[in-house]
């Protein structure tokens, strides 16, 4: 299994999605984490932009945003995350990778936090 987790920085969680541009991603084997990688991510950086859902990118489109940030982690089977919009958790549902928020901040937190079922309430994160 591959865990995805969304960094602002390559250790510690984004709380949002669209703006980080990395993905620490775990390999797990037999329940342990059994390696690490960082990934770069295509992300919204514009300090003023908000990242919406579908519908809300003018004639881009949210599809077409959210591609590049999903094809990076077409291999993974769950990425983490601080919260997301509604676009970015479609995009990422219809390639086949789950979704899971937890509370911890530091990655390797994270992915210790699913793996032990411990997971929020999506509509608690939706930003």
């Amino acid at each position: 299994m591959k865990i995805a987790v969304v960094s602002d920085d390559g250790n510690v969680m984004s709380q949002h999605f669209g703006r980080a541009p990395y993905y620490v991603v775990f390999t797990v084997e037999d329940g342990k984490v059994a390696g690490r990688e960082v990934r770069s991510k295509a992300y919204h950086h514009s300090a003023g932009h908000q990242h919406h859902g579908e519908g809300e990118h003018g004639d881009r489109g949210a599809g077409s945003d959210h591609g590049g940030m999903v094809s990076p982690i077409a291999d993974c089977d769950v990425v983490l995350a601080g919260g997301m919009g509604q676009g970015a958790y479609l995009s990422l549902q219809a390639q086949g990778v789950s979704v899971a928020f937890v509370r911890s901040r530091l990655a390797e937190d994270a992915v210790a936090e699913y793996l032990a079922g411990r997971v929020l309430d999506r509509s608690l994160c939706q930003h």
